[in-house]
């Protein structure tokens, strides 16, 4: 999993997923994520927190052991968007 500074070319290794933390793009091969891994993907610490910012303006806490639907990179503009604290 990596930011969206890398070399690679997305058809590499098929599909490309994305989600933004903090105005920072972050891609995996993978189309759902568990809050687990948000946290260890993006270096936020536990104690820090993230959150999801729905569709609608409001906020959801990003628990650990819930799945994270993300989006594939040819739908950039509707990828999920958190942000730490």
């Amino acid at each position: 999993m990596t930011t969206t500074d890398t070399t690679e070319s997305d058809t590499d290794h098929g599909p490309v997923f994305v989600f933004d933390v903090d105005g920072t793009t972050y891609e995996t091969d993978r189309p759902r994520v568990t809050g687990a891994e948000l946290f260890d993907i993006t270096d936020t610490d536990l104690s820090v927190g993230l959150v999801l910012i729905n569709e609608d303006g409001t906020t959801t806490t990003v628990k650990v052991d819930d799945e994270y639907l993300l989006t594939p990179k040819a739908n950039f503009k509707r990828r999920p968007h958190f942000r730490r604290g």
